[in-house]
């Protein structure tokens, strides 16, 4: 597949839609599967190939609450506003990139996060047998009536009936040629390999993936996220942390200042049940402890507020294709007694993990006089933390 490397191609998504059929209260494009929206999902399967000079994402200036975080995450690749349709956002899209002598054109719906790679490496060496255009396409293997309200009119023969998928690959300049041409009437087609076909150029088939899905409807984007958050495993990590009492004024646990004639030492803000609970997060998933993420040899962890620390280890679960599920921590020591900021506590980490309140626990003991911690020479924490998992299969999401 080197070769295409040289053939200059570039792979539009199109993603600027507002699925008002999915009935959801946010676009179809950012709603999400396993911590990924599905546009994400699309970005990093693309991006994984090793075939694709460029990706451009058309998306809708409507929906900056939406993509803004993106923006920054992909900073790889060109984002730009679509059109008033989905012809039109085509359109916009091979416009911007008309000059920059790219010879081959992917493009793809947002909607169909479900295609394998197999798939596009299909298209991608048909492309090369000097086909002007390749898609995608699945055998109907249903019965076809053509209907009128509530009967049949008559029987469809559908041994010549396919139906087509994205993306769909084309010569650029054939593609945006036809596109002008239609640029009037394009609301007339329903997918680029019309427009390419209406302006007189053969279209080239491969079969197309039965995985590989359009999410349109409220009941097709339920199927899939059943089908893709199903099949998971609950993980437990355990995390246990120590800092040693020194004379100061105040002492920070869980996020919350609590008055004291003693402070914990440590390189960041020495908050005990925090880091406690961090290592908990990193063991559920098998990723280290905190010194691997954030090491006290690095200055920028000077006094760093740790609930700010605790964000990043969230966002690397989220990677890890989990979830956190529960967290329960107990702090040891004689002093100070927590009861009255417990809620505090709680608030603070359901606030920066996003969990109910209730999913987080935080409670208090002492060892009667024993040890260190009995010896008011430090405090420590324990935690343990459920995590929930989704195994994925080869070629899922």
């Amino acid at each position: 597949m080197k070769n295409i490397k040289n053939k200059n191609l570039v792979t539009i998504i199109l993603a600027s839609g507002i699925g008002q059929r999915v009935k959801k209260s946010i676009p179809k494009q950012y709603l999400t599967l396993n911590n990924k929206t599905l546009l994400e999902i699309n970005i990093n399967k693309f991006l994984s190939l090793e075939i694709n000079n460029k990706i451009i994402v058309v998306i809708n200036k409507n929906h900056k609450n939406y993509y803004k975080n993106l923006l920054k995450k992909y900073n790889n690749i060109d984002f730009m506003y679509g059109g008033d349709s989905r012809q039109k956002s085509s359109l916009n899209a091979l416009r911007f990139l008309e000059k920059k002598g790219f010879e081959y054109v992917a493009i793809h719906d947002a909607a169909r996060p479900f295609f394998s790679k197999k798939l596009i490496y299909r298209l991608y060496s048909n492309i090369l047998k000097n086909k002007l255009a390749v898609i995608p396409v699945i055998k109907v293997n249903n019965s076809i009536k053509k209907c009128n309200k509530n009967h049949v009119i008559n029987s469809i023969d559908r041994k010549d009936i396919f139906l087509s998928q994205t993306p769909q690959i084309f010569n650029f300049n054939k593609l945006i040629k036809a596109y002008n041409n239609f640029k009037n009437n394009l609301s007339e087609y329903t997918d680029d390999s019309q427009i390419f076909e209406a302006n007189g150029n053969k279209v080239f088939t491969v079969v197309g993936d039965i995985e590989n899905v359009k999410i349109t409807t409220k009941d097709d984007w339920l199927m899939q996220k059943n089908k893709y958050e199903s099949n998971y495993t609950i993980c437990v990590g355990q995390g246990y942390d120590v800092h040693k009492l020194i004379p100061g004024k105040y002492i920070k646990l869980f996020g919350v200042k609590i008055p004291f004639n003693f402070s914990l030492l440590g390189h960041s803000d020495a908050d005990v049940g925090v880091h406690a609970i961090m290592d908990a997060l990193l063991g559920a998933i098998s990723g280290g402890d905190i010194g691997k993420i954030y090491p006290d040899t690095d200055n920028k962890n000077k006094n760093r507020n740790s609930l700010i620390m605790l964000k990043k280890i969230n966002q690397i679960i989220k990677n890890n294709n989990a979830s956190i599920n529960h967290i329960d921590c107990t702090l040891i020591g004689e002093k100070p007694k927590i009861s009255k900021y417990t809620k505090k506590m709680r608030l603070n980490i359901s606030e920066t993990l996003n969990l109910d309140i209730n999913s987080v626990s935080i409670k208090a003991t002492t060892t009667e006089g024993l040890g260190f911690t009995g010896r008011k020479e430090g405090l420590a924490c324990m935690c343990n933390a459920t995590v929930k998992k989704i195994i994925l299969k080869e070629n899922e999401i």
